[in-house]
């Protein structure tokens, strides 16, 4: 039996589908431009027939996928999955290519199956959650959601704990942190910039605040089976004070 999501599972899974719009945003300009690539090709092919075909087969896939993604419509995501699955099976038909005949070779013919079925798979699982999101019963976690987001966006807001973290390696990211009455809002940005890199609600007590010696604070983030761990964050004498019962219960 489908389990029944909490009001705080519910606004968390609007959150995390944010990363899917923005998603669609920059998918269908990649999209875009890759039809009109890929159309030029089929035009000027001067291959054999069954693979000019099998291009200007995709040409029409893929342009169909991109008009999909400029639609207002809760299951668009869907087109770029089928398209990653349609881009798959053309890199399994393609019988133009002389056929290898060590394993090295088959590997190096068949090399990007495992990647289109990957991102056909996530993407399908992504496209499941926007479309579920998107319906008429979810519109008051909707609102919720991008309301807290402009107030996590807004770069005057000083009711929010805000940090900076990351590498070389794995990036530099902004972390921005908004108590409401029952939950927590958690937003990751790329450092420098307004661009949402991903974004959680979180349970009260997934998340903890613990004032330091230093009289800096100890962040500890809680994201699904993931624990987070901040050291040394700066938070502003006046948020200090309104965050005092908070860090008291959450460092008991």
């Amino acid at each position: 039996m489908k389990r029944t999501l909490s009001p705080i599972e519910r606004l968390d899974r609007v959150a995390r589908a944010q990363t899917a719009t923005i998603l669609v945003s920059r998918v269908r300009i990649l999209l875009l431009f890759l039809t009109i690539f890929i159309a030029w090709l089929g035009i000027s092919s001067k291959a054999p027939s069954g693979e000019t075909l099998l291009v200007r087969v995709l040409t029409a896939a893929t342009a169909t996928a991109t008009v999909i993604l400029w639609l207002k419509w809760r299951y668009k995501l869907y087109a770029p999955a089928v398209l990653s699955f349609a881009w798959m099976m053309g890199s399994v038909l393609v019988r133009d290519h002389p056929r290898p005949h060590t394993v090295f070779g088959m590997l190096a013919q068949y090399s990007m199956v495992p990647m289109f079925a990957y991102y056909g798979c996530g993407l399908w699982v992504m496209a499941r959650r926007y479309a579920q999101i998107n319906g008429a019963d979810w519109k008051n976690e909707r609102e919720q959601v991008a309301e807290w987001l402009k107030i996590l966006a807004s770069p005057a807001q000083t009711d929010l704990v805000e940090f900076s973290t990351g590498n070389f390696w794995k990036g530099y990211w902004k972390y921005r942190l908004l108590k409401t009455a029952d939950c927590w809002m958690v937003a990751i940005f790329k450092r420098g910039t307004t661009k949402l890199a991903a974004c959680y609600v979180r349970q009260p007590n997934d998340i903890t605040l613990t004032p330091l010696p230093s009289g800096k604070w100890k962040v500890d983030i809680l994201l699904g089976k993931k624990k987070m761990s901040f050291p040394e964050v700066d938070i502003s004498p006046e948020l200090s004070s309104r965050l005092g019962p908070i860090a008291q219960h959450a460092s008991s």
